[in-house]
């Protein structure tokens, strides 16, 4: 960029350099947190991805082109989803996959079937934990991530091929709470565990010092820790 007013002397730079040297920088990942009265205890408003590992029984070889091995996920209609469709150039509730850490390019989902494809490529070798991590986002709202589910205890059914392969590989995960709920329903809560709580405070004055008390109520038992 070169600015008219400044003097021409104080940019130095070649026609035609054989390299460009990018300065490096750092950036820190800030993610969302919902605060206590932000949380629905009882309502079913909270979204969450599908995160799982993922042991495959048979080898995926490195391919190339077009030879995709596929990845399903089932998952039951109690889980809330929305079809993907752009507003000019933005993509809302897009579906994106990741395995073993990697973005699955060809990611996609059918909302009538309840069915998520991942299509790629490196090779997988059996017996090896993967990390599996699908989640639906919307450009315009970072709190929608993932899907909303409308029962405490659920389940999925993955089922997977190697490229070539003539028969799909199933397998079906263990039930987990899906609301962080006891199993007697969502409805009834807890949300997340927390039954009831009050917040209290000393004034309302902006910029001075206060206190904050919370008392928070939980029959769990299985709790490592607390955010607040």
């Amino acid at each position: 960029m070169i600015i008219s007013n400044f003097p021409s002397s104080s940019f130095g730079y070649n026609y035609n350099p054989s390299g460009y040297s990018i300065q490096n920088f750092n950036y820190i990942q800030y993610p969302h947190q919902r605060y206590y009265l932000d949380t629905p205890f009882s309502n079913l408003l909270h979204r969450a991805p599908f995160e799982m590992s993922f042991y495959p029984s048979v080898n995926f070889p490195a391919q190339s082109g077009s030879s995709y091995h596929m990845i399903n996920i089932a998952y039951p209609s109690t889980f809330g989803d929305a079809s993907m469709f752009k507003i000019r150039d933005i993509q809302v509730f897009r579906p994106v996959c990741y395995l073993n850490n990697q973005r699955i390019r060809q990611c996609s989902i059918d909302t009538t079937n309840k069915i998520i494809t991942l299509s790629f490529l490196f090779a997988l070798s059996t017996s090896t934990k993967y990390h599996l991590k699908v989640s639906i986002l919307d450009s315009r709202n970072p709190d929608i991530n993932g899907f909303l589910s409308s029962i405490a205890v659920s389940s999925l059914v993955l089922y997977y091929k190697p490229y070539g392969a003539s028969t799909w590989q199933y397998t079906e995960t263990d039930q987990f709470p899906t609301l962080y709920s006891l199993p007697t329903g969502a409805t009834a809560g807890p949300f997340r565990g927390i039954t009831a709580g009050t917040v209290t405070y000393g004034h309302t004055v902006p910029s001075q010092l206060n206190y904050i008390n919370m008392l928070l109520t939980f029959n769990r038992t299985d709790i490592t820790g607390l955010v607040f």
